[in-house]
């Protein structure tokens, strides 16, 4: 959602920051209620299955 407030922005739709200020209100926010230690080690294995499904991807053959 936020980007489309600064794409708007961008493109002249709002006058400036504080018209957005006005009109922006945070909905639900996520809190982490996980253990940091939990969290590493699914993101040591996510790292892990992305590595593997590398050996999938074939060169580019700049002919091509």
């Amino acid at each position: 959602m936020k980007a489309a407030f600064l794409a708007s922005l961008v493109e002249g739709y709002w006058k400036n920051v504080d018209e957005l200020k006005d009109i922006f209100v945070v909905g639900k926010t996520f809190e982490s209620q996980m253990r940091k230690a939990k969290r590493e080690h699914l993101y040591q294995g996510w790292k892990h299955a992305v590595k593997a499904t590398q050996v999938f991807v074939f060169p580019v053959n700049a002919n091509d």
